[in-house]
């Protein structure tokens, strides 16, 4: 799963708190969208997590935050390889 991406040369982290992700919108702009919620925030309205698998929303676990599908505009994004190591 996604920890990290870069946009404009802004490199947003899932663990930094207020973490935000670029959507592009229909009209070609874009805003920027909570990522997620950490177990520290105490504030939102999310589960805490910054994913959720689609099988989960298929099956309509998430049904009570109305998820809808979005585009993230990011130029590059981070993964862990199988040592832990981010690339």
């Amino acid at each position: 799963m996604c920890g990290g991406i870069e946009y404009q040369g802004e490199k947003i982290y899932f663990p930094q708190s207020g973490a935000r992700l670029p959507v592009r919108l229909r009209d070609g702009s874009v805003t920027w969208i909570a990522w997620g919620r950490r177990k520290d925030e105490v504030t939102g309205k999310f589960p805490n997590g910054g994913w959720v698998r689609l099988n989960s929303i298929k099956s309509g676990k998430w049904k009570p935050w109305h998820p809808r599908p979005v585009l993230i505009t990011a130029d590059q994004f981070m993964e862990k390889d199988h040592d832990n190591q981010s690339h």
